[in-house]
């Protein structure tokens, strides 16, 4: 896990745990009175970077469990874009843009996934995914 994770998961007390044996790529649990972020060690490095930050922003911006699809699908997108701010500033995305070829090399220059990225630029207002004006390997 790298620095940026780190210093999140520490400033709001919550531990981050790697695990085989999981069915999801990350979810926020609280055992014995401490809230933990656990992932996916089979994932890939950028995935588990931006699943943890995911799963700190579930607990930083307090979500409730959600009782529709609708609340989900906010709750998520409301996640997924604070832990895009916070993955990917200002500065090194713009430093990032001018580097890459397309979509695909952007994501690994920035060490994020591809929704995480796409969350970097989502309007707060819009609900699905943005396309970047970089080209798209296929």
């Amino acid at each position: 896990m790298d620095d940026i994770v780190l210093m999140e998961a520490r400033k709001y007390d919550i531990g981050i745990v790697l695990s085989g044996s999981t069915d999801r790529v990350g979810s926020l649990v609280t055992w014995m009175g401490r809230v933990y972020v656990v992932v996916d060690i089979n994932a890939t490095p950028a995935e588990q970077r931006c699943t943890a930050m995911h799963e700190i922003a579930h607990h930083v911006l307090g979500h409730p469990i959600p009782r529709s699809d609708a609340e989900y699908e906010a709750l998520e997108i409301a996640a997924d874009r604070w832990a895009a701010k916070r993955l990917i500033p200002d500065d090194l995305l713009a430093d990032a843009l001018e580097r890459a070829r397309d979509r695909r090399e952007l994501a690994e220059i920035l060490m994020v996934d591809p929704k995480t990225l796409d969350a970097r630029h989502r309007p707060a207002s819009e609900q699905q995914s943005c396309l970047f004006l970089v080209p798209q390997v296929v």
